[in-house]
């Protein structure tokens, strides 16, 4: 999370403004070692499977950015959603659940993938 007090923005990621919103553990969601590792595998094996079942119409790692303002304040959140699907009717988001990041431990995993999925989904809809 950055704060410039010179234009009174804040830019924070998804992650980081979940783990605020859940609350119960740090912010500083970077993942080391192994377990960083091992998701990554864990999401290019299912980003390969949407590809062979979705094919063009399944795009991984899409960037996301929103900007509210607040009482004067900038509220900027970006981040990659796991994947979207475009379809006749709309988009989806898709969540890949490989875990919630090691230093939050105090939420529901559960939970923190749908309210991650929720923020993806919001900025997804505000861009379109």
């Amino acid at each position: 999370m950055k704060y410039n007090p010179s234009t009174d923005a804040i830019e924070l990621t998804v992650e980081e403004l979940c783990a605020l919103c859940l609350t119960g553990g740090s912010i500083d969601n970077r993942e080391v070692g192994r377990r960083f590792h091992e998701r990554a595998k864990d999401h290019a094996r299912i980003y390969e499977r949407a590809h062979l079942t979705f094919g063009m119409r399944y795009y991984d790692r899409v960037e996301l950015t929103h900007t509210a303002k607040v009482d004067g304040l900038y509220l900027t959140v970006t981040g990659y959603a796991d994947g979207v699907l475009c379809r006749d009717s709309g988009y989806a988001v898709d969540e890949v659940r490989v875990g919630a990041p090691d230093k939050i431990t105090s939420i529901d995993e559960e939970k923190y993938h749908q309210v991650r999925l929720s923020v993806y989904a919001f900025m997804l809809a505000a861009a379109k």
